[in-house]
């Protein structure tokens, strides 16, 4: 167990039971259930993170992986999913998990609304590399997505540009890519499919009833926008969501 912030806030390895299956701040088809996070909890503890206050009370959490990787940006994994063992309903870190690997692949960092304004993910980034030092890791990598894309896509506006907008200070537009930069990432390439999330049409419906009410709009005909990073694809068989990312390595050493 780490002491943090004046023992404000405390970050432990997860465990089973630990984490929370639903967090508001996630679409709902982003949400990995109770069960897949307690098998990651059993798979690579060391790795997947909860923050939490001396009360015990949750905080947010890191989750993240291990692999094998060279080094090359080109030879990175095609998608988060590719990494993660599947979709967020397959996530399943034990099929890919190398726990001699050389490379830590962070696959989410998440803190509940009320305490996002505190900066608090700077915890959990600083442990994992706490971590990584002791453990010999080479790489610390993920592939990173920038928050606030849909709100610019209306405007015409690609992922690749976006992504590599700039404000007159030189830092990304985007305040998540901005915020990693400040934390020592190099960005390398976008993984056009990183994310991909699949769902009935009676599941869809409920999402376009329940999550950002308000913003759904069809684009073209079955291509749906929501504001989040990726669309969706509907036609008579389902619904399919499609998010790019932008994979990067934290620089540590």
């Amino acid at each position: 167990m780490e002491n943090l912030e004046q023992q404000q806030y405390w970050i432990d390895d997860l465990k089973v039971g630990d984490s929370q299956e639903t967090e508001s701040q996630w679409a709902p088809w982003f949400r990995i259930t109770q069960s897949a996070q307690d098998k990651s909890a059993q798979v690579f503890p060391q790795g997947n993170l909860w923050l939490h206050s001396k009360q015990k009370q949750y905080v947010g959490q890191l989750c993240s992986t291990r692999i094998q990787w060279d080094g090359r940006p080109s030879s990175l994994p095609p998608s988060w999913d590719a990494v993660a063992g599947g979709s967020i309903k397959e996530y399943d870190l034990s099929r890919n998990f190398d726990p001699c690997g050389n490379t830590i692949v962070l696959l989410s960092a998440s803190i509940i609304p009320s305490y996002q304004k505190y900066g608090l993910t700077n915890l959990l980034f600083n442990e994992v590399v706490r971590r990584a030092k002791v453990w010999g890791i080479e790489h610390i990598v993920s592939p990173f997505r920038p928050n606030e894309y849909g709100k610019y896509r209306s405007g015409g506006i690609g992922f690749d540009e976006y992504a590599n907008m700039k404000r007159a200070d030189g830092l990304p537009v985007d305040p998540w890519l901005r915020s990693l930069v400040r934390k020592g990432v190099c960005f390398y390439h976008v993984s056009q499919e990183a994310m991909v999330a699949l769902a009935s049409l009676e599941e869809f419906a409920k999402y376009k009833e329940t999550w950002m009410t308000g913003n759904w709009k069809e684009i073209s005909p079955g291509v749906w926008d929501c504001e989040e990073v990726g669309l969706w694809y509907v036609n008579g068989n389902g619904a399919k969501y499609v998010e790019q990312n932008i994979w990067g390595e934290l620089m540590f050493n």
